[in-house]
């Protein structure tokens, strides 16, 4: 898998009362495939929650190779690490302009900070996770 991609994913829900297989989006490095043992995603959801900063439209019509059928919406706030073993396929993936969008929403929600000394984001362990370079110290 690489970031970008568009996964179905075993989805536990918050009460771990049970899952859901659902869509979502990878939102980790690729330099760290084969370095952690999990996959960090980005939920995907036809609910929108219309609460300013926190997801991004995805319209298929626009990202067509998504293999989204419905205007979704990448919801920043719930972000899963989850085993390899948990997702099910691939069925597409988004668009740069789409995954720019993605990783400007997850500053936002995740309190991180465009540029500097680390460790300036509160979640550091997820902004690191996130980096889409080798240093621990930007998101260029």
């Amino acid at each position: 898998m690489n970031r970008g991609d568009v996964v179905l994913v075993d989805w536990l829900f918050s009460d771990r009362t049970g899952s859901k297989l659902r869509p979502a989006v990878v939102v980790q490095a690729d330099f760290l495939n084969g370095l952690i043992d999990d996959t960090v995603l980005v939920q995907i959801t036809t609910t929108a929650h219309a609460i300013p900063g926190t997801e991004v439209r995805l319209d298929p019509a626009q990202e067509t190779a998504s293999g989204l059928m419905h205007v979704s919406f990448a919801s920043c706030m719930n972000i899963l690490t989850a085993d390899p073993d948990t997702i099910d396929q691939t069925i597409g993936y988004l668009s740069d302009v789409a995954m720019q969008q993605i990783e400007d929403c997850l500053k936002k929600c995740w309190s991180c900070r465009s540029a500097g000394t680390f460790p300036r984001c509160r979640r550091f362990a997820v902004w690191l996770r996130l980096c889409r370079c080798r240093k621990s110290v930007c998101w260029n």
